[in-house]
């Protein structure tokens, strides 16, 4: 299924190029068990007050964390 923002980013050669130096300079693995414990933690510290909406920023971040992997598991071939 594709969208508009996909079809924005296909024409956009800076996002292209800014996302494979993101790709060839980022350390995944540590970004993404680093932002998983600032996750936890902040759940833990709000869990009684946490935003109404708050399954679609765990939505957002899991989709976030499943990029990360496959970036981690391409570079690790």
């Amino acid at each position: 299924m594709k969208n508009k923002t996909t079809k924005k980013f296909k024409k956009n050669k800076e996002v292209q190029k800014a996302a494979l130096q993101f790709i060839e300079d980022c350390a995944t693995l540590r970004l993404s068990r680093n932002l998983r414990k600032i996750l936890l933690d902040y759940i833990s510290q709000n869990k009684d007050c946490l935003p109404v909406d708050f399954d679609v920023y765990l939505y957002d971040f899991n989709m976030l964390f499943d990029f990360l992997e496959v970036i981690f598991n391409e570079q690790s071939r």
